[in-house]
């Protein structure tokens, strides 16, 4: 079963194995049409050095029965970005938790279940938090609480909300404008008890980068991406009850930016627009250095302008390989 109502809908269930480490339990956020947002401490190890070879997500899932991996993941083709968090040891303090944020993108259409919007101007308030905790059972929870900004690190400080472990990688998010409209938005994730990664306009253009360098995967234009994470064995399989799937895997509508550039463009100009604040293209070159895995680029990157390509030749060079 799942939950069809948003924003509930678009707050995913996230389980993955690590080599070496184990199964871990998480959540994640719907942010785009093929792109999931969660924790990099889900998927990654920094006492191992090792990231998940194996993630399964389930948008909205609600249980049916005590299966721990249950039937019903998303199917198609996945790749994964994260940065490598220092949480040796199983911690994370402050300073790591800036880094604290992960992208999953998927072949199929997410569309069906709505997307959340990111607000990288959060400035501490009212907020509400949703996520599986592992004493759910595999429920989602949720909590609303006060919230400020960290004024050392680009962290919220979390202390005030009830969350615990499973929670990691689950939305933060308040409302913002768009269109006149409200709409969700997450300010933050999940990382400890204490701290949650905040959204900045920084983190926003790393993730727009990784997007876009797996635009393949659904636009069928450019590289594919440099290694994909398939699911846990079995759980995508169909489940006894009636489990629904995201539709077929359609490429946005895209706009004429993105006809003149191959296809690429459609998902990154979306989410730069819906968080209001889509930043200088000189500045993009500045994240090169926080970025911890690399990022593919498309067949059409020598079209791309300016420090945007400058930008992917850039991570190609450094070989940042996951």
């Amino acid at each position: 079963m799942a939950i069809t109502n948003f924003p509930n809908g678009a707050v995913c269930y996230i389980l993955d194995n690590i080599p070496g480490v184990g199964e871990f339990q998480g959540s994640g956020v719907i942010i785009g049409p093929h792109t999931i947002l969660t924790a990099s401490h889900l998927l990654w190890n920094a006492d191992t050095g090792q990231s998940a070879d194996k993630v399964s997500v389930y948008p909205g899932y609600e249980p049916n029965g005590s299966a721990y991996t249950p039937m019903g993941a998303l199917g198609g083709t996945q790749a994964i970005h994260f940065m490598r968090v220092a949480d040796n040891g199983e911690k994370l303090y402050a300073k790591a938790t800036q880094s604290d944020y992960a992208v999953i993108d998927t072949s199929v259409d997410l569309s069906p279940y709505g997307q959340f919007a990111l607000d990288p101007h959060f400035k501490g308030g009212d907020v509400i938090v949703n996520g599986y905790p592992a004493s759910s059972n595999g429920t989602q929870q949720g909590d609303e609480k006060v919230v400020s900004t960290d004024p050392y690190y680009s962290d919220l400080d979390t202390g005030s909300l009830n969350t615990s472990p499973g929670y990691s990688g689950g939305p933060i998010w308040d409302k913002i404008s768009s269109g006149g409209t409200a709409v969700p938005a997450v300010a933050g994730l999940v990382s400890t008890g204490d701290f949650a990664t905040r959204i900045t306009d920084r983190k926003v253009q790393t993730i727009g980068h990784w997007v876009l360098s797996d635009s393949a995967l659904w636009s069928g234009v450019g590289s594919p991406p440099q290694g994909t994470t398939p699911q846990l064995d079995g759980t995508t399989a169909s489940p006894s009850f009636a489990y629904q799937a995201a539709g077929a895997d359609q490429q946005q509508a895209a706009p004429a930016v993105d006809a003149a550039m191959g296809g690429p463009f459609a998902t990154l100009v979306d989410i730069l627009n819906r968080t209001q604040s889509a930043g200088s293209d000189a500045s993009l070159a500045a994240s090169s250095a926080d970025v911890s895995s690399t990022l593919a680029a498309p067949a059409t990157v020598a079209s791309l302008p300016g420090a945007t390509n400058a930008f992917f030749s850039l991570h190609q060079d450094l070989k940042l390989n996951v």
